[in-house]
C-alpha cells in the first residue's frame, strides 16, 4: 500500500504547476527547439556563408598574392613543366572568385 502511495506522489509531483505530466515534456521540447534553431543558424552560417567566402579569399590570395609560391609549388621548384600556368593563374584570379560568388549568392536562402 505504501508503494502505491509513493508512486502516486511521484506522478503528482512530476509537474506541480499544471498537474499535467506531459507539460514537462513539452517544456523540454521547447528548449530543444531553441537549441535546434541555434544549431540550424550555425549550420547555415558555416555552410552557406563561411565556406564560399573562404573559397573566394583562398582563390584571390593564391591568384594575386602568392603567385611566386604557387608557381614553385605547382612546378615542383622547376622540376616539372606546367604549360598552362598562365591560364590556371587567371582562372584563380578571375573565374574561380566569380563562380564561387555566384554560388554564394544563389545559395543564400534567407
Amino acid at each position: 500500500m505504501e508503494q502505491g502511495e509513493g508512486s502516486d506522489n511521484v506522478t503528482e509531483n512530476s509537474d506541480s504547476s499544471s498537474g499535467d505530466p506531459l507539460s514537462s515534456v513539452c517544456r523540454r521540447t521547447h528548449t530543444s527547439d531553441r537549441r535546434q534553431d541555434f544549431l540550424d543558424a550555425a549550420d547555415f552560417l558555416t555552410n552557406n556563408v563561411a565556406g564560399p567566402l573562404g573559397g573566394i579569399f583562398i582563390a584571390v590570395f593564391v591568384g594575386w598574392v602568392w603567385t611566386d609560391g604557387t608557381k614553385a609549388e605547382v612546378a615542383d621548384n622547376g622540376k616539372l613543366v606546367f604549360p598552362m600556368y598562365t591560364t590556371w593563374l587567371w582562372i584563380c584570379r578571375v573565374v574561380a572568385p566569380v563562380c564561387i560568388g555566384i554560388i554564394f549568392i544563389t545559395g543564400l536562402k534567407w
